[in-house]
């Protein structure tokens, strides 16, 4: 699964799976299957010598993750009507902001 990653690794911005308004990086997709494996045979009742020592020092990381998920649930309805977000200026063509001369084969880039 290593190789898999190494190789998909090079498409960051690709998308394996689309799911509503979110994309899966490529990288995602062996590396949740790895997980979600070693996970089941934990939950089986598999163990291994170096088990502790591994777990001890994957504690921070899992603590991060965990810290993570939490405040991506907590931030948003903590912030919710706080922060007031203004929409961009228009150009004259009511698009939105252009970034000017790029080449003569695109003459402007407007988002």
């Amino acid at each position: 699964m290593l190789q898999i990653l190494l190789l998909v690794g090079i498409l960051p911005a690709a998308a394996a799976l689309i799911l509503g308004g979110m994309g899966v990086q490529p990288t995602m997709v062996p590396a949740l299957a790895f997980m979600s494996f070693v996970l089941l045979q934990w939950v089986l009742g598999v163990r291994y010598p170096g088990d502790r020592p591994v777990m001890a020092l994957c504690f921070p990381f899992i603590m991060v993750v965990t810290w993570t998920l939490l405040a991506s649930f907590i931030m948003p309805r903590l912030f919710m009507n706080e922060v007031m977000v203004w929409p961009q200026k228009t150009d004259a063509w009511g698009g939105g902001s252009c970034l000017g001369r790029v080449s003569a084969i695109f003459p402007r880039i407007c988002i």
